[in-house]
Order: structure tokens, then C-alpha cells, then sequence
């Protein structure tokens, strides 16, 4: 088993491990020491790309948006405990920073060690959530965009049964149905009242 060094000191192990609950949790630990932030990736499927063999950017976790808040902390103490390079740390320090303290006030509450956690998960989510409500509001918009498409084509098919019924009032009087003129027309009103 190696440990693979990628860049910024993040680390990969070369294969994957099996281990026991115990085993699992020493090594958590281990990793812990040494590595302020770690996440876990349980896996049943070998990787055969392995994360400290390429150049990479990843998910900043929660705890480093807390570590990044520490006011005690120089910026080198940072890059060292998050195992990030200087501009990365300066970079996510600037993109969540201010939002996060303007957020707070919104909320009302103060920025202090004990409850930093505490707002950066509600930050967090109001951000997933506004980009979930982005998500929904473009899908609904494409599926406007669909049904007007399928409208669109429904009017130029009544359009022609219109001129079909037309056609058969003139040549084949026996054929022709006057209910199915009504329907087609009402079917037309009622498209046209959805825009």
C-alpha cells in the first residue's frame, strides 16, 4: 500500500483497502493527526484514476469554511492545517467571507467561535437551495418551451383536419360531421387561451 502525494499535500492511498470497523477508525485517526480536514470516500468499485496522481481542485468541506473564520490563525497556520496553497486560501477566503457575515445579519446572529459551524451550514444550504430553486425555475421554462412546441404542432394538425373536413362538406357531404368541426374548433380555443 502507498500513500500518494498529490498537489498542496493532498494525499491518495494507491488501491483501495478493506478494513474492520476498528481498523477503519485508527486509520481515520491517523489521517486526522496529520491532515486538519479529511473526507472519507467508502467505494465498492476500484478507482483507476487515483486523486494524488493528477492536478486537481475539490470541494472545500465545512470545516474548512470554519478554519478559514479563525481570526487567530495567520494565513500560512491555514494553508498548512487545510493543506491548500496560499491562493486557493486567499481565493476562498474572499468568495465567502463577506457573504457569509452578510448572511449572518440577515439572520441576526453574531459571528463568534462557538457558532461559526452553526451559520456556515445555514449559509451552505441556503446556497444549495437557491441553486436547486435556479435549477427548478430553468426546467419549468423548458417545459413551457416544450408544450408551447407540442401546441404549435397540434394547431397545424387541426389546422389540416379543419381543411380535411372542408374538403369533405364539399365533395362527400355523407362524411362530413359537423360535431367534429366543433370539437377541432373548441380543441383550437383551447390552445390558444393557454398562452
Amino acid at each position: 500500500m502507498k500513500i500518494l502525494k498529490g498537489d498542496a499535500g493532498n494525499v491518495d492511498l494507491s488501491g483501495p483497502i478493506k478494513l474492520t470497523d476498528d481498523q477503519k477508525k485508527r486509520f481515520i485517526n491517523y489521517f486526522q493527526e496529520r491532515c486538519q480536514v479529511i473526507e472519507v470516500e467508502e467505494t465498492k468499485k476500484f478507482r483507476e484514476k487515483r486523486t494524488g496522481e493528477k492536478f486537481f481542485t475539490r470541494e472545500w468541506a465545512i470545516e474548512e469554511d470554519v478554519i478559514l473564520h479563525n481570526l487567530t490563525l495567520t494565513p500560512k497556520q491555514m494553508m498548512e492545517k487545510l493543506r491548500r496553497s496560499e491562493m486557493s486560501v486567499d481565493m476562498r477566503r474572499s468568495e465567502v467571507i463577506g457573504p457569509i457575515l452578510v448572511f449572518a445579519n440577515e439572520i441576526g446572529l453574531e459571528i463568534c467561535e462557538e457558532n461559526i459551524e452553526e451559520i456556515v451550514i445555514a449559509f451552505r444550504k441556503k446556497k444549495i437551495d437557491e441553486k436547486e430553486e435556479r435549477k427548478r425555475a430553468r426546467q419549468e421554462e423548458r417545459n413551457k418551451i416544450k408544450q408551447i412546441d407540442i401546441d404549435i404542432k397540434s394547431l397545424e394538425s387541426l389546422k389540416n383536419r379543419l381543411k380535411e373536413l372542408s374538403f369533405l362538406k364539399r365533395s362527400i357531404p355523407e362524411q362530413y360531421s359537423e360535431e367534429e368541426v366543433e370539437k377541432v374548433i373548441k380543441e383550437i380555443k383551447r390552445i390558444q387561451n393557454l398562452r
